[in-house]
């Protein structure tokens, strides 16, 4: 095993590896906190929107035979025995009272909403104490390096000390 770097030469670029957003974009259950919390959103706006009235367009048409005996009802050219019809309508849908069942919906979207914001800061708090506490222990780890460069530069001084002694 041969060591081909010298650890003056590392560069430690600390601040790079303890970017928070990029440390939230990394994790699972913050992207799925995410989710879950547009899903809500999203839940509590279809909630919302069944108060609007609905507008149909009916069409129809259709066929009706009107014979008195079975074999006449062969005859598909005649309008006398397939005589047809048609229809044309609008249909419309005001929802006029429901019982408060969307305006409950519409609350508990609200919290369900409230709760995921609450989550999701509970998880960036956790992140942020996880990635100081990394932050902390690589600090603590480069003051070491240090402390050991120090150390080992005092020992090659004694070392040359002792050995120009020694020679003489």
């Amino acid at each position: 095993l041969e060591i081909t770097e010298k650890l003056e030469n590392i560069e430690f670029k600390i601040e790079e590896l303890f970017d928070l957003e990029a440390s939230y974009q990394r994790r699972i259950d913050y992207s799925v906190l995410q989710t879950r919390e547009e899903l809500a959103y999203l839940n509590m706006k279809n909630n919302k929107v069944q108060y609007i009235p609905n507008i149909d367009l009916v069409l129809g048409w259709g066929m009706n035979a009107g014979v008195r005996d079975f074999n006449s009802l062969w005859q598909f050219g005649d309008p006398m025995v397939w005589p047809n019809y048609q229809l044309a309508g609008i249909a419309m849908y005001i929802p006029i009272f429901d019982g408060l069942y969307k305006s409950k919906l519409i609350q508990q979207n609200k919290l369900q909403i409230q709760q995921l914001g609450y989550q999701k800061k509970m998880l960036e708090n956790s992140i942020n104490l996880e990635v100081e506490d990394k932050r902390t222990s690589v600090d603590a780890n480069l003051d070491q390096l240090e402390n050991q460069i120090e150390n080992m530069q005092l020992a090659e001084e004694v070392y040359e000390t002792a050995r120009i002694k020694y020679q003489e």
